[in-house]
């Protein structure tokens, strides 16, 4: 599950190598998130998405939890 949310945070990486580039194909969320926050000047836009991400790695953490939850043996 650690890979999953760490794949959601990719920031560094992506942004030293390529910059979002070419065109916007390399953008992860979290870049996507802090352009929106820091250069478009659109707080409200940006947290609501932030948000929506962590509700998303929530959603995922809980299905992951249970599917691999341990059964009674009846």
């Amino acid at each position: 599950m650690t890979t999953v949310i760490a794949s959601f945070n990719v920031y560094g990486q992506t942004r030293l190598i390529t910059q979002g580039g070419p065109g916007e194909a390399t953008k992860s969320v979290i870049m996507v998130i802090n352009s929106t926050i820091l250069t478009n000047n659109n707080l409200g836009i940006g947290t609501a998405m932030a948000i929506v991400m962590g509700v998303v790695i929530l959603m995922c953490t809980l299905g992951q939890n249970w599917l691999t939850r341990e059964r009674e043996n009846l």
